[in-house]
């Protein structure tokens, strides 16, 4: 799982330094911006979803389907629900990022990333 985030962490950055009249601004701006989607949304969401993995394997392994189903069910209803808080946080990284003095133009990049990538979070 960690490797196909970033691998499209890569993806992203390679599409937007070969675009046509990209700046510095831009590509440090999604290295901000994925930063502040590991440190808000992805260490956040392993670490719940983390507590589950455990319990999982062991009700399929009982043969407990109803039970797995339940426990994967529940995982994602924590992950949607933390959604609440870290979208949000996520759309203001441009705030966040320019009230903890970075610059401008790196932040206002971060902040137009994030604001499109929180869409696809959920």
């Amino acid at each position: 799982a960690i490797a196909s985030y970033v691998i499209c962490d890569l993806v992203n950055l390679v599409a937007v330094s070969h675009t046509p009249g990209a700046t510095v601004a831009q590509i440090n701006g999604i290295g901000m911006g994925n930063l502040m989607q590991n440190v808000v949304a992805v260490s956040f969401a392993i670490g719940v979803l983390d507590a589950l993995e455990a319990l999982v394997p062991q009700a399929l392994g009982m043969g407990e389907m109803r039970m797995t189903a339940n426990f994967l069910m529940q995982g994602r209803a924590l992950t949607m629900l933390c959604l609440l808080w870290m979208g949000p946080v996520l759309y203001l990284t441009e705030d966040i990022l320019t009230f903890i003095g970075q610059d401008l133009a790196t932040a206002a990049a971060a902040g137009s990333y994030n604001r499109a990538a929180v869409w696809g979070m959920a």
